[in-house]
């Protein structure tokens, strides 16, 4: 399955939306429960997908027209970094935080931050990121991860 990884179109905040929520159901709830589960979900709606879309750089891999994932990036930070349940383990993830590392270092950020669920500490771990410190608010436990860049 070929994927292309594109710039966010603004037309692309409800299907980001949809494929937020699914992955949270079903990839992160075991992790974090129904209530967290749904307040993250209510946060990252069409509307608040339609802002980030404006405001921060935002990429979609996309096949046959279904978008599958997504990640952006923001102030040296990968933020939103979601891929369908169904095509986790499958390099897609890495191809966009390939992306989204290239772009840290084309902006000469000497480092990319990134705040991981418990379920996506490990694939974070494999790409360089180390762990900081855990992050909690109020039950939801997440983890601060920093890739540091080579000097120029």
């Amino acid at each position: 399955m070929t994927h292309k990884i594109r710039k966010a179109k603004l037309e692309d905040a409800g299907p980001l939306s949809d494929l937020i929520r699914t992955t949270l159901y079903i990839s992160n709830i075991g992790d974090y429960g129904e209530e967290n589960i749904k307040r993250v979900a209510e946060n990252l709606d069409a509307n608040a997908m339609a802002n980030l879309i404006q405001t921060r750089f935002v990429l979609v891999a996309e096949n046959d027209g279904q978008i599958s994932g997504t990640a952006a990036h923001f102030e040296q930070s990968a933020r939103t970094v979601f891929v369908h349940p169904d095509l986790q383990n499958s390099g897609l993830g890495r191809k966009l935080m390939q992306r989204i590392i290239s772009r840290s270092i084309d902006l000469n950020e000497d480092h990319l931050t990134v705040t991981s669920s418990i379920f996506a500490q490990p694939f974070y771990s494999k790409l360089g990121f180390e762990t900081l410190k855990e992050l909690w608010h109020g039950d939801e436990r997440t983890f601060l991860m920093r890739l540091d860049h080579p000097s120029p």
